[in-house]
């Protein structure tokens, strides 16, 4: 039985007042998500005046891709900016609970979109890091004969964790963490918002110190690890993780260190730091999280040697050294 002109008039009265509710109680992030390309913040590498990805999705052809960046970059606000931009339609997807029941099921209907409408689908699989290789294998052969425009989100290294058929299919797009003038931007918009002030001074004080932390912490975490602080080093590891930091990030600083102020007084610092690295590589968070704690604890317990720093420098002023005096002596 079909459903009258007034019960579809009430249903358009309640989503609007739904809408309009939400506009004004939803969480300020969700207020301030931008909608189009010109209210993102950051990124103006991809997405400034003639840029590559900025051009692909306002002409809307905008082939697979794989958006590769710490959180907090913007993946998941890219992927919405593009649902609203296209004209295809627009399936998310997080390879956190899904599986591949459901990519079969998204193709299904995408190829059903494709033959009766005539429209293609955009797959927005975030954390795709998180699928395995069998469930990365399903999405390529819809990837591959254009069934799907796969837009697929990782905070890890692709290289590594993306199956390198499908990655060979795909662009892949680097974002950049947010500068302090972004973070500025953002806090104008938020007390816009708000309906609220503050000093401007107060403002880039703010934005400053959200840049700082991240070297604050980095610091910290290293200061742990020379200090033979293991409970320390393990604190600031666990901080900087839980604060969405790059593993990878540090694991260099732990290789610096174990080369700098361990040496060869443990030569096997370096050798742990390094398999740190890899397992961090291979495995991602969480199942890196072990080797990296291990690798902390290990170099935080480690004898230090911080005379080979010492030695490298003495070394190559001394090389500098007579080689001036060889200059000299032969007048050139």
């Amino acid at each position: 039985m079909a459903r009258s002109s007034g019960a579809r008039g009430s249903d358009d009265l309640f989503s609007a007042a739904v809408e309009e509710h939400l506009s004004r109680s939803a969480p300020l992030a969700a207020r301030l998500r931008p909608r189009t390309l010109d209210e993102v913040v950051g990124q103006s590498h991809l997405l400034g005046p003639d840029r590559p990805l900025r051009r692909l999705i306002e002409a809307d052809r905008l082939s697979s891709v794989i958006l590769w960046g710490p959180p907090g970059t913007g993946k998941t606000t890219l992927a919405r900016v593009v649902a609203g931009a296209t004209s295809k339609a627009f399936e998310p997807l997080s390879a956190v609970n899904a599986g591949v029941k459901d990519v079969r099921e998204t193709i299904e209907r995408a190829r059903a979109r494709l033959g009766q409408q005539g429209s293609g689908t955009i797959l927005f699989l975030d954390e795709v890091h998180r699928f395995n290789k069998a469930q990365q294998d399903a999405l390529l052969p819809a990837v591959e004969d254009g069934t799907l425009t796969l837009i697929g989100a990782t905070t890890e290294n692709p290289y590594f964790e993306v199956n390198p058929p499908l990655l060979s299919r795909s662009t892949l797009f680097r974002l950049h963490p947010l500068t302090a003038a972004d973070v500025h931007e953002l806090l104008q918009r938020g007390l816009e918002a708000e309906e609220a002030t503050a000093d401007d001074e107060a403002l880039l004080h703010f934005a400053d110190r959200a840049g700082e932390s991240h070297f604050n912490m980095l610091s910290a975490y290293h200061k742990s690890l020379r200090g033979s602080d293991p409970q320390g080093a393990l604190y600031w590891m666990a901080r900087m993780i839980e604060a969405g930091e790059d593993p990878l990030v540090l694991c260099r600083r732990a290789m610096a260190m174990a080369a700098e102020d361990i040496g060869l007084a443990d030569p096997e610092a370096l050798k742990l730091a390094v398999a740190a690295r890899d397992a961090v590589h291979m495995l991602g968070v969480p199942e890196a999280l072990l080797p990296l704690a291990e690798m902390t604890i290990y170099l935080a317990t480690a004898p230090t040697f911080p005379v080979c720093r010492g030695s490298r420098f003495t070394s190559a002023s001394s090389t500098r050294s007579r080689r001036t005096t060889r200059r000299r002596c032969t007048g050139s």
